[in-house]
């Protein structure tokens, strides 16, 4: 199974390039972002990340939008706040390997 690590952020382009690079053992990371007028995109782009831009719609449907797009292409393991940690109780850090575990608590 293949894991999509997913990001909702709009304005951290300070923290965005740190929560990405501890994302590194997922499959892919997407970062949904809600409007940003700094560097989020660009930076999140140039580190590899899919970059979807979206309006805001409220916390849940954006990460409502999130999870479904993420599940479409692979398993998802959750959601992901840029200045650290999980947002979201039902991540499943499980699935991954012990090293990336780690990493990302």
């Amino acid at each position: 199974m293949k894991i999509t690590a997913t990001i909702i952020a709009q304005d951290e382009e300070r923290n965005i390039a740190r929560a990405i690079e501890s994302l590194r053992c997922c499959d892919e990371i997407l970062i949904l972002d809600s409007g940003s007028t700094d560097r989020t995109v660009e930076l999140a782009t140039n580190l590899g990340a899919r970059v979807i831009e979206a309006g805001w719609r409220g916390f849940a449907g954006q990460k409502n939008w999130a999870t479904e797009d993420g599940h479409e292409r692979h398993g998802v393991l959750g959601m992901f706040d840029p200045q650290g940690g999980r947002q979201s109780e039902r991540d499943d850090i499980s699935l991954l390997p012990d090293a990336c575990r780690t990493q990302i608590r």
